[in-house]
This record gives structure tokens, C-alpha cells and sequence, in this order.
């Protein structure tokens, strides 16, 4: 079995988020996914516990600066407990949620497969999502814990050879 520091990513979020957020974690959960795509990792968990407080609070979310309106529309879904859309986001809300067999799409699992473009079609999705679950197998890793590694590992690469160092802990994004 592989090991790699990754590997429990989606576990020590969750853990993380239940501490925080208590009883409403799940709901956190639900609003990191809506607020995820074209979001880098920080700016993504302040957006999200933004939206949380405003919402706790009463006042009108949708003045927060920075949101997109694919964001806005998932956050609406999420409020009116509709289910979320889109290709990445339903199944990074399962992953953190603790579906071990989600596999989550995104740009740096993208660039992982050296994809030429910046989004996929269904049928590629669908290529991508069939690569990790077989690779996950074959490392003795559930599709979550596979993808997290390879999130890591395509991120340390970069881009065009500029590698990111720093440290990808949901803990260290929240203020």
C-alpha cells in the first residue's frame, strides 16, 4: 500500500471541519465545494466560512466581493437544499462528506494527465475518473486518498516547471 501524507487529506478535512463547525460541517462542506471552481485552495476556505457567517448571521451573502456566479448559483443550491452541479464540485463535497469512492476532477488532476486544455467533456471525465479508480486499486488506496496524492504531487510540479511549496493543510486556509 502506498503511503504518502496526502493519503488522509479528505479524512483530517472532514475531521477538521466537524470540530470547527460543529453540527453545521456538513453545511461548510456543501459551500467549500459550491465555492471551489477557478478558487485557489485559501481563497476558496475564506470565501466559504465568509459565506457561513454572513448566512449564521442574517445578512445577505451575496454582496460578498469575489464570488462568481457559478458560486452564487451552488451556494443558492446549497440553501435550498438542491444537489450541486457541475463536473468537480458534487463530488468534492462527497469526498470531504466521506464517500471514499468519489473521484474529484480539477485543474491539477487536469494538468496531472497532461489534458491540453483547462476543462473536460463528460467523456473525458469519465477516461480520468476510470484511471483513478484503477490506479487506486492497484495501489491498495481508496479513489479519494489516490486522487488527494496525485493532487500533491501535480501541484509540486507546477506549472511549466514552477513548482507551489506550500503546505496545502485546510487547517492553515481558515483564518
Amino acid at each position: 500500500m502506498l503511503e504518502h501524507p496526502a493519503k488522509y487529506w479528505y479524512k483530517n478535512t472532514r475531521e477538521y471541519l466537524q470540530d470547527k463547525y460543529g453540527p453545521d460541517w456538513q453545511l461548510v462542506t456543501l459551500l467549500i465545494a459550491a465555492i471551489s471552481p477557478r478558487k485557489q485552495l485559501k481563497a476558496n476556505l475564506n470565501a466559504a466560512d465568509l459565506v457561513y457567517r454572513y448566512h449564521k448571521s442574517g445578512q445577505d451573502w451575496t454582496t460578498i466581493p469575489g464570488l462568481m456566479p457559478i458560486h452564487k448559483d451552488n451556494i443558492k443550491r446549497v440553501f435550498d437544499n438542491i444537489p450541486l452541479t457541475g463536473l468537480k464540485v458534487p463530488y468534492f463535497a462527497d469526498a470531504i462528506l466521506g464517500n471514499k469512492d468519489a473521484v474529484v476532477i480539477d485543474t491539477w488532476i487536469i494538468r496531472y494527465f497532461k489534458h491540453p486544455q483547462k476543462y473536460v467533456t463528460q467523456k473525458q471525465f469519465g477516461i480520468m475518473k476510470e484511471k483513478i479508480l484503477h490506479n487506486a486499486s492497484r495501489c491498495g488506496l481508496t479513489p479519494v486518498q489516490y486522487q488527494a496524492i496525485i493532487w500533491i504531487i501535480s501541484r509540486k510540479k507546477g506549472i511549466n516547471g514552477k513548482s507551489f511549496k506550500r503546505k496545502y493543510s485546510l487547517q492553515d486556509g481558515v483564518k
